[in-house]
């Protein structure tokens, strides 16, 4: 309980236990507080109470709710949860809301309710709830009637909510519309926020949004989406483009304020690197890995050449040969001016404890945290970008709580592999407020069945039968029951696992709870008969595999053949390539998303790039896009 409602609750007269003022709640409806009135005497025309009436305390307002009429009391239980809202109290106001009856309250107040309600349920993660809300019939009817400040706050939240849910063109919509009731002040935060609405959406939604909007304010955000989100331009192209806009849309909101990452493009093209060392391995356990990624680096580097881009000096270095730091002088010695790699948790620890950087290096991999303490000119100088397991179990369970699932069952292999994206998923889905009803582990050694079976407690149900056969001394009919207090599943497994787990999961009656899982568990389009056994399933996708037309990859797929497991890492070598000439920007810029072929990429204030990949379901074998939200 917060301070500010201690010290309330301490000034009321009589005092009042918190557990006393929820039972007063329970009973208010049911006390007959005066007669109850029709529908008609519950209809859009009420009149508010007085709002020159003195403020009181939460439980003040309890004990007036308590003695009230009706429809006084539902006003003065919207006015406690107000005030329990305010002060960070939030289950204790939802509480008072849903003894509340909505069509007891005035125009006003059911505005102030409606507001509230949705409010309370985002804050819950109840997202589809609160588009509920926000949506009512008798709330779209109120639209004239609603105050300034009414409009701002309710465009605000719902603003916020369509972006959640994936839906960038409400968010957009709502963006805009919200302008003519703010400040001068107020208008740039606004701007700002409809700008990171639009880079979380794909090029290609944004060019199509280009094209089929008329109405030039929303055209030009748009195409300025669409320019600053494109994957195939230089930074000069991208800058040309950007001032052609400008040319053709002189009145634009963001035509003399643009984005802060698009006011950057000109710095970024004096200081892009004329020289780049690749620290990669050669030789050793990880040489498959760096010739992947060197390979997805090349392969855009070329790509670029032949559209006629300016592309840096490059120089090969066997990052398995010698001493990390020396290789690193050597570089430094040679003229260039950035470093790709490299690879190894060890050599990336070794760079960043030496403390002698003096250009900037892209790590391929991630270490806990790097040692630097920043000061007043401090430059970040170390990068860490890799192909994080830890991001997709997070993201996992970002997704799933937003479809409105609160039970997880987690199933995952018997390895440190297995454990790391458990912790990362357990972690996160505690913080939304999730619970964790199970944590099954398995190695893979036929040991499915046995694993999902005891992970829904049908054995459970099997000893129950034998014990109450045993008791009755006959033969009673009888259907396995799982569990029922399981209402998604995260799986943690690469393709040939999760291949075998999800139809084991139906065969033991689970066929319908959703399951969710990372991007190890696609095989590839070229695996699609073998992917149907995984038909259901969400999962975090690398662009770079689900994309139809993506150029880059079927030119590295007719050079290399890669097998599955190492696409990501080609993608992981072409993201490098399109990262290098931006590192700055995205430092400066830490809200700004670069769309990659891994994911949209954003840089923390530790240097490195974190991942938000997209979202797919497999149907028929084949991956499909999932862009909205689900609804449960």
């Amino acid at each position: 309980m917060s301070t500010v409602l201690k010290t309330s609750l301490a000034q009321a007269k009589p005092q009042i236990s918190r557990l006393t003022l929820t039972a007063l709640v329970c009973g208010l409806l049911l006390s007959g507080c005066g007669s109850n009135p029709s529908k008609d005497q519950g209809s859009f025309q009420q009149a508010a109470i007085p709002s020159t009436q003195p403020q009181h305390t939460v439980a003040q307002l309890l004990k007036l709710a308590r003695s009230s009429q009706a429809r006084e009391a539902s006003q003065y239980l919207l006015q406690a949860a107000q005030q329990l809202s305010q002060q960070e109290e939030l289950s204790w106001a939802q509480n008072l809301l849903k003894n509340i009856d909505p069509m007891l309250l005035s125009n006003f107040d059911f505005i102030e309710y409606s507001i509230l309600h949705g409010k309370l349920a985002m804050e819950d993660g109840s997202y589809f709830l609160a588009k509920d809300s926000f949506s009512s019939q008798r709330l779209q009817q109120l639209d004239g009637q609603m105050q300034a400040d009414q409009k701002q706050r309710l465009g605000e939240l719902k603003a916020t909510l369509f972006t959640l849910l994936g839906d960038t063109e409400a968010g957009v919509q709502e963006r805009l519309a919200l302008r003519q009731w703010l400040s001068i002040d107020q208008l740039a935060d606004n701007q700002s926020a409809l700008w990171q609405t639009l880079m979380m959406e794909s090029p290609d939604k944004l060019e199509a949004l280009a094209k089929q909007q008329q109405q030039p304010l929303f055209k030009g955000w748009y195409e300025l989406a669409s320019i600053a989100k494109s994957q195939s331009d230089s930074i000069e192209q991208q800058q040309a483009k950007v001032q052609q806009w400008q040319l053709h849309n002189p009145t634009h909101p963001a035509a003399q304020n643009l984005p802060e990452d698009l006011r950057l493009l000109g710095r970024l093209i004096d200081e892009q690197p004329r020289k780049i060392s690749i620290m990669l391995p050669s030789r050793g356990k990880y040489a498959r890995a760096g010739k992947a990624i060197r390979d997805g680096f090349m392969a855009a580097y070329y790509q670029a050449k032949d559209k006629g881009q300016s592309t840096p000096q490059l120089e090969l270095v066997d990052s398995s040969q010698g001493d990390i730091v020396q290789l690193y002088q050597q570089a430094v010695q040679s003229g260039s001016e950035l470093v790709i790699g490299p690879l190894d948790k060890s050599q990336v620890k070794r760079l960043n404890d030496s403390a002698q950087l003096s250009i900037p290096v892209l790590a391929m991999n991630y270490i806990q945290a790097p040692s630097n303490n920043p000061g007043d000119e401090y430059q970040q100088l170390l990068f860490q970008f890799g192909l994080a397991l830890e991001d997709e179990a997070r993201q996992s369970a970002q997704r799933a709580y937003l479809e409105g699932h609160r039970r997880a069952l987690v199933i995952a292999p018997q390895s440190s592999w297995g454990n790391r994206g458990t912790q990362a998923f357990t972690e996160e889905w505690l913080a939304l407020g999730g619970e964790i009803v199970g944590e099954q582990r398995f190695t893979g050694k036929g040991d499915y069945s046995r694993v999902i079976k005891n992970s829904l407690q049908l054995d459970l149900s099997e000893t129950r039968y034998r014990n109450l056969q045993r008791i009755l001394g006959t033969n009673l009919e009888f259907e396995p029951r799982r569990r029922q207090d399981i209402d998604m599943i995260f799986v943690l497994a690469n393709n040939n696992q999760a291949r075998q787990i999800k139809p084991t999961l139906a065969f033991h009656y689970a066929s319908k709870i959703p399951v969710y899982a990372t991007s190890h568990i696609y095989g590839g389009r070229e695996a699609n008969k073998a992917n149907r056994d995984l038909n259901g399933i969400r999962f975090t996708a690398l662009p770079w595999l689900i994309e139809e037309d993506e150029s880059l990859r079927l030119a590295v797929d007719e050079y290399a053949k890669p097998i599955p497991a190492y696409q990501q890492l080609y993608a992981l070598g072409a993201d490098s390539f399109a990262l290098y000439p931006r590192l700055s920007q995205l430092a400066q810029v830490q809200q700004l998303q670069l769309q990659g072929r891994t994911g949209r990429l954003q840089m923390l204030s530790n240097g490195q790039l974190a991942r938000q990949q997209d979202w797919a379901i497999m149907r028929n074998g084949k991956a499909r896009e999932l862009a909205n939200l689900s609804q449960p």
